[in-house]
This record gives C-alpha cells, structure tokens and sequence, in this order.
C-alpha cells in the first residue's frame, strides 16, 4: 500500500512541473501562440490527461485495498517464501490430471482454502485474482456449501468429455428441461408407378417420438482438512479426475450395458436393445436371418469367433451406418481380432501391434471399450459394428456441477465435526437408444452373439 501512496506522489509532483511548463509557454507568448509553442502546449496537455488518469486509477486501487493492507502485507512474505496461505505457488505433482494449466490448479486451491475452509489470506487471495463464491447452497443437508466457479468446474467436464466412450460416438443433445421429445422419422412415404391417367396411390411418412427424461448421478468424497492443508492442489486434482472417471464410465455402462434396472438409471443400452429387437426379447432363440445380430461358432468362448462371423457382420450393415461405423469391443475381445489377423496371414508385426492402418480391422476402425464383456458366455452381445451417433441420442443439462462443503453430512457423518471437506460432483443425463432395428430389419449397429452354449 505505501508503495502505491509513493507513486501517487510521484505522479502529482510529475503533473504539477507539467502544468508549470504549460504556464510558462503561456506567460512567454503573449495573446497569440506561435506555431512551435501551440505543439508543444498540446503536447504537455496529452501528458497532463495521462498522468491525470493514472493518479485516478492508483488512488481507486488504495481506497479499495486498504481493508487488505495487512493481507497483502502477510502475502508478500508468504510469496516470497514460495507458498500462499498453505498453498504451493505450483502444483507438487509434476503432471496435472485434471487442470489443463497450473494457474487454474492454484487458483481452485485458492478457492478451497479461502472460501470453504475459511482461511482470510486465501480468500483474500482468491477475490485478489477474482474467484468468488458463489451460489452458496443453503438445503437442509448441506450448508455451507458452494459452487465450484464455472471457468474451474469446466475442467472436470473436459475430462468426462474425454472419457466417456458412448459420448464421444453418440449424437449429444443439451436439454433446458428435465425431458425433451424429438420427432423421428420411423418409415417413409412410397413411390408408385403410375399408368395413363391413373391417379397417384397415396402414402404418408411416419414419425415417432425418441423421449429423453433427465436422471441424477452423483459422487461425494470426505477429505480431511490436514490433507487438504498439506496438499491442496494435488488432492484434488487427484480426487476431480477420479470423478470426473466415475461418471464418464457410469454414462458408458448405462449406454452399452444398461437392462433397464435400477442399477442403470433405467437406461435400456444398446447390447440389451439389440436383443429385445433384434433376437425378439429371448437371447437363446434362434437369430432372425434379417435382423441386425449374428450369431458365431458353435460354443461361446472367444476362440470360436471368425473371420466369416466379422464380414457377416460387415454383410448386413446399412449403406447409411458405413461413414460412421466402428468397432465397439474389449481389450480382450480385440485380441482375439488380433489372432483372426494373424491368422490371415501376410502380417508384419507392425500390422500385428497396430492392426492395419493403425486400430482398425476390416476396414473400420476400432473403439476399446473398458465397460464391455471381457469374460466369455452364452447368449451374450460381445462386439458391436455400426454408427452410434445414428442408433442414440444423450441429452445432457449444464455438463458436471461441483460442490464443495465442510457442513454437510456424508452418510451420518458431520464434515463440520470431524473437521473435513466434501467435494461432489453431479451431473444430468439420459441415454435412449432408438434405432437398432427389428427381427425383421437390420438397424444402423450390428451385433455379435455368442452361441446358445
């Protein structure tokens, strides 16, 4: 503070020898100011103005800072010793997981510590640099509580963005509400030919709705305030990663795998769809030759899987689904791909670790998905061929919200009385997978059924 007091000194001495010299250029030229005098009047004048502004500024900033005199006072020793309020000036982990920049890492340690944890030099710090709390949440289980601001919150988005597999390939929707129908058209209008002075035979095109109904997904963490103290920064980037996975893979399981059970959000996935209407609701029937499954071998491990199955699968996939169809399978399946390459014959071992042109297979490319059938069994949908974005629809509401809280209750817990902090992360979302044909029409995803036994 005295530092700005010094400078605004500075600056009216400076402005009071400016307008002096304006004086004396005035007092020497009489009524009528020469050429040469005019331009250097006016240029005293334009310093004038500047200076001017900058006391203003300066004199602003004073007024406002005093009530922080002392802060910043304490900060400057704080700085210098390379830490703020407890908090490293950088990340003790070398490699940030969820902050993609070390300032947004220190920035939401800031936040933490000064605005949920109460410690005046980070908040101060923290307002400093313009992160405020905000929407302070005030239900009857968490008080106390604020939101994560949005510019950190999104981080945590990025990463589910970047996890989540049935996101990435699905066709994203932001609702405004908890529910949004959209029209889809389910079958079209019929040309006809027509003979002389005949009429036109009618048809009509048929629409039906694809019903989105938000569902809630939540993660909540105790962290104890020793820890967060020792090491803000890097619990919780830690800990937002680790969340940020856990919804990502929650939305992944609930689009491939969901039964429509509790356990899923009542979200129907695209395994389960393609045998209630494809294979018609009994997964040990036989296999509808029109439908969009095929079933391989004569037993259900992994091995019996071949090359005949695969182009089967390539054999019955719509003209339409080709520009934007993949492989959707495990580690463990696609090893198994690998063998049925190798087996081809004609490899190098680029090809063998790579697949050919990198992950694809036949073609197409390969997705790896970690939440589908590693382990072999009957009647079970182990590798999908298609175009997702063409099979569903997500709709999502605002991305992922955090929260942190040193109030709330963690089960039966008080975060207030064992001296800990809750950060929760939410988010929104809903999965309809509306397109996977019938017994009797293929749809844009085809899949692979192991045998009956």
């Amino acid at each position: 503070m005295k530092n700005i007091h010094r400078k605004i000194m500075t600056l009216k001495k400076e402005l009071k020898e400016n307008e002096q010299s304006q004086m004396t250029i005035l007092d020497r030229s009489g009524e009528f100011l020469t050429e040469g005098d005019e331009a250097d009047y006016n240029s005293l004048d334009v310093k004038s103005k500047d200076l001017q502004q900058q006391i203003s500024k300066l004199e602003t900033a004073a007024e406002n800072g005093q009530d922080l005199d002392d802060d910043l006072k304490t900060f400057k020793r704080i700085v210098s010793a390379g830490s703020i309020g407890g908090i490293p000036a950088q990340p003790k982990r070398q490699t940030l997981s969820c902050f993609s920049s070390a300032k947004n890492a220190r920035d939401f340690g800031l936040f933490v510590l000064g605005h949920v944890m109460g410690n005046p030099h980070a908040k101060a710090m923290a307002e400093k640099s313009g992160i405020y709390a905000t929407g302070q949440l005030e239900d009857s289980n968490v008080k106390g509580g604020y939101l994560v601001p949005s510019v950190l919150a999104n981080e945590m988005i990025r990463l589910v963005e970047t996890r989540g597999i049935f996101r990435q390939n699905s066709r994203v929707i932001e609702l405004t509400s908890n529910s949004l129908d959209i029209p889809r058209r389910s079958s079209g209008t019929t040309a006809y030919y027509i003979g002389e002075a005949n009429a036109i035979t009618a048809s009509d095109m048929s629409l039906d709705l694809v019903t989105l109904t938000l569902k809630k997904l939540g993660v909540i963490v105790p962290v104890s305030s020793e820890l967060a103290n020792d090491a803000i920064i890097s619990v919780f980037d830690m800990l937002a990663e680790d969340i940020a996975y856990s919804l990502a893979d929650k939305e992944d399981e609930a689009g491939f795998n969901g039964d429509g059970s509790g356990t899923y959000g009542a979200i129907v996935g695209i395994r389960q769809q393609l045998i209630e209407k494809a294979l018609g609701g009994t997964a040990s029937g036989a296999v509808p030759a029109a439908s969009g499954l095929v079933r391989y071998g004569t037993g259900y491990a992994y091995d019996n899987i071949g090359i005949d199955d695969l182009t089967a699968m390539i054999g019955k996939l719509p003209t339409y689904a080709e520009a934007g169809a993949k492989w959707y399978m495990s580690n463990l399946v696609w090893s198994h791909m690998l063998d049925r390459m190798a087996d081809a014959g004609g490899n190098t071992l680029q090809t063998l670790a790579d697949g050919p042109g990198g992950r694809r297979f036949l073609g197409y490319p390969v997705v790896t998905v970690p939440v589908m059938p590693k382990a072999a069994a009957v009647n079970q949908v182990c590798l999908l061929l298609g175009d997702l974005q063409k099979a569903s629809m997500m709709g999502t509401q605002n991305g992922v919200r955090m929260e942190t809280s040193n109030s709330a209750y963690v089960g039966s817990t008080s975060m207030f009385e064992t001296d800990q902090m809750a950060i929760r992360g939410i988010e929104r979302f809903d999965i309809n997978v509306h397109d996977v044909g019938s017994t009797t029409a293929v749809g844009p995803v085809i899949g692979l059924i192991s045998h009956t036994a």
